[in-house]
C-alpha cells in the first residue's frame, strides 16, 4: 500500500492542510505519485495526486474499496482518564492499532482528570489508522459523570465488563467472549472504583472480571482488554 492519508470528505478530492503539508512538505511527493486516502469509515481509494500544494493537495480517485466493519465484534472501552494526557494518547494509538470501535470517557469516584481534551486524542487516533492501514475511525465520546455514564443504553453489547481489584472471584475475558460477540469493557481510575461504582454497574448488567495477578495501570489494563478481544474476534 501506497503512503495513507485521511480525508473524512473523501470524495472532495482535496486533503486538508495537515495531511497536504505532510505529503507535499514531508513525503516530498509531487504530481503523478501514487497516495492512499480513507474516510476513516471503511472507503479506502487509490488515488494519484494532481495538484501538489502544501495547503490543499489534490487528488483524482484511480479504485474504490469499500470494506463491512465488523457490526457483530464491537469493542468498545469505557475508561477513566489519567492524569497524564500523554498516557492517555499513548493509549488511544495503541488501541486504535488493535481495531478498537469506541472509546468512551468517565468520571468516576477516585478519578485524577476532571477535563480531557477529547479532540486531541482523535488526532493521535487520525495518526494512528494512517500508521496501522486501519480503514475505521473509532468513535469519540465526550467525559461523562459515572453515574450518568451507567445510565446509557448498553443494548448493542453481548457483553458488558467491569474490570476490578476486589477480592471476588472474578472470571477472565478469555472464559466470557468468544468471536462475533461484541464487548464493553469498564476501566477504573488508578485508585479503582468505589464500591458503590462496581455495585451500579453490576445492577446495570456488567460482570465483575479479571485481568490476571498483576495489579495494571488504568492505561495498561485498558490496551490489555483491546488487544485480548482483538484477538478473539480473529481466530
Amino acid at each position: 500500500m501506497s503512503h495513507l492519508f485521511l480525508n473524512k470528505d473523501i470524495y472532495s478530492c482535496i486533503l486538508d492542510e495537515q495531511e497536504s503539508v505532510h505529503v507535499v512538505k514531508v513525503l516530498r511527493l509531487k504530481e503523478g505519485d501514487a497516495i492512499t486516502v480513507t474516510n476513516g469509515n471503511g472507503i479506502i481509494v487509490s488515488a494519484q495526486i494532481t495538484k501538489a500544494d502544501h495547503r490543499k493537495c489534490g487528488y483524482k480517485i484511480i479504485e474504490e474499496q469499500k470494506l463491512n466493519k465488523r457490526s457483530e465484534a464491537r469493542i468498545h472501552i469505557a475508561i477513566a482518564p489519567t492524569k497524564n494526557i500523554e498516557r492517555m494518547e499513548w493509549l488511544v494509538e495503541k488501541c486504535t492499532e488493535f481495531g478498537i470501535d469506541a472509546f468512551s470517557f468517565v468520571l468516576t469516584e477516585h478519578s485524577e482528570r476532571k477535563h480531557l481534551p477529547v479532540a486531541k486524542l482523535e488526532k493521535t487516533s487520525f495518526a494512528a489508522i494512517k500508521q496501522s492501514g486501519q480503514p475505521f475511525l473509532p468513535q469519540f465520546s465526550e467525559l461523562l459523570p459515572f453515574n450518568q455514564f451507567i445510565q446509557s443504553d448498553f443494548s448493542a453489547y453481548k457483553h458488558k465488563l467491569i474490570a476490578c481489584l476486589d477480592e471476588d472471584s472474578k472470571p477472565t475475558i478469555l472464559k466470557l467472549v468468544v468471536p462475533n460477540e461484541s464487548t464493553l469493557v469498564l476501566i477504573g481510575p488508578e485508585g479503582d472504583f468505589t464500591t458503590q461504582e462496581v455495585q451500579a454497574a453490576v445492577e446495570k448488567g456488567f460482570v465483575k472480571i479479571s485481568l490476571g495477578n498483576s495489579i495494571l495501570r488504568t492505561e495498561t489494563a485498558a490496551i490489555a482488554s483491546c488487544h485480548i478481544l482483538n484477538l478473539i474476534q480473529e481466530q
